[in-house]
């Protein structure tokens, strides 16, 4: 072999493999990169996962946050007609109280106006005389008998107003007192529903946070696929170059 022709030899054989070592050292990189890729994937679909059932609790927590402000909202509302009926009672015992004060008032005006009545004219010697200006002794006896129930009568509805008057305040007081206790509890209620609306509002933008990390994540799931996808199909272009 001549000078030439060797040198000519070495240089094409020189080519020959320095061309397959590039090509070798190409395809070495694309696997490395697919394999990072692939790594990446696996860990993309662990936190897609992950994101994906938090997101489904959280949308569980969200529906029973909103199941209890519909039945809070339900006893709020029945908290409230029971404090209407409450003081409808209040003002209908207040009503009838009132009338029962003017009616013992009226009495007790009544009975001044007797007492002076009698103070004056001398009642012992008017009842006296009332009673021996009888014509017989059954009309004493009867006489005697009406003076008596009269002044019973009267100190009795005087009695039985007063009593009736006792009742009232008392189950006024019962009412009052019933109506404190609701109207604390309707407040208490209240203020839990303001709490459980404030979490709801939480709870949905947590919701929504993990929605759009559950996009992004599959977005980027799908763009890593499909660079895998590219990838082997230079490994498979340089492999097939290599056959050749």
């Amino acid at each position: 072999m001549t000078g030439v022709r060797k040198f000519i030899f070495l240089t094409i054989s020189l080519a020959f493999l320095l061309n397959g070592s590039f090509a070798q050292k190409n395809k070495n990189q694309l696997q490395k990169e697919k394999q990072k890729n692939l790594a990446r994937i696996k860990e993309t679909e662990k936190i897609l996962s992950e994101t994906s059932k938090k997101k489904k609790n959280s949308l569980g927590e969200l529906s029973a946050i909103n199941q209890r402000i519909r039945d809070q909202e339900a006893l709020i509302n029945s908290i409230e007609r029971e404090v209407q009926l409450l003081e409808r009672d209040l003002q209908e015992n207040f009503g009838i109280l009132s009338t029962l004060e003017d009616d013992l008032d009226n009495m007790k005006a009544e009975y001044r106006k007797m007492a002076f009545a009698a103070q004056r004219a001398g009642s012992s010697l008017n009842k006296l005389t009332f009673l021996l200006a009888s014509s017989t002794f059954d009309q004493f006896a009867m006489r005697m008998k009406y003076m008596e129930q009269y002044s019973k009568a009267r100190k009795e509805q005087v009695r039985a107003i007063g009593l009736v008057q006792q009742l009232l305040k008392e189950q006024v007081r019962q009412i009052d007192s019933l109506r404190s206790e609701k109207t604390t509890l309707l407040d208490d209620e209240i203020k839990e529903n303001n709490q459980l609306t404030s979490l709801k509002k939480k709870q949905k933008t947590i919701v929504q946070s993990l929605e759009k990390e559950e996009k992004n994540l599959r977005k980027e799931l799908a763009e890593t696929k499909k660079a895998v996808t590219k990838l082997d199909k230079l490994i498979a272009e340089i492999v097939r170059e290599e056959m050749e």
